[in-house]
């Protein structure tokens, strides 16, 4: 009789421990999706600011050889531009999907309408692609 309330007790026990240990988990990699969302908010928004910097620094070019050289540069600038901004974007996006498990519905508004707003100056990336295309066309014409 005692032993069999002993091994419930120890089973209960077990299943108690496990889901604490998950909890914790779910709890720790929530804290690592805030963490990491709040940095890639920073520095998403200093990519922002360099791309905008890059594309006022176009000018128009009358020397080819200049022109070419400059072409190759914007090119391999848009490339990590690009590249960097997408990606913080994706990770920025996979964080919120960690945190969303957790907060509450008021803050998953807000931090959304966070990323509507990253997701509009977005733009400037596209802006940037464009800005390196019209200097494709010239330099081919």
């Amino acid at each position: 009789f005692l032993e069999g309330n002993v091994k419930r007790i120890e089973a209960g026990w077990e299943e108690t421990k496990q889901k604490a240990q998950d909890r914790l988990q779910l709890l720790n990699e929530t804290k690592n999706a805030f963490i990491g969302y709040a940095e890639n908010c920073e520095t998403i928004a200093t990519e922002f600011e360099i791309a905008e910097e890059e594309i006022k620094k176009v000018k128009k070019m009358f020397n080819l050889d200049a022109a070419n050289a400059d072409l190759k540069k914007r090119q391999d600038l848009l490339k990590k531009s690009e590249g960097t901004i997408n990606g913080l974007f994706s990770s920025i996006n996979a964080n919120m999907a960690t945190m969303s498990i957790t907060i509450p519905e008021d803050k998953k508004k807000v931090l959304s309408k966070e990323i509507k707003a990253v997701e509009e100056k977005l733009e400037v990336a596209g802006r940037f692609k464009a800005t390196v295309t019209k200097i494709e066309e010239l330099v081919a014409s």
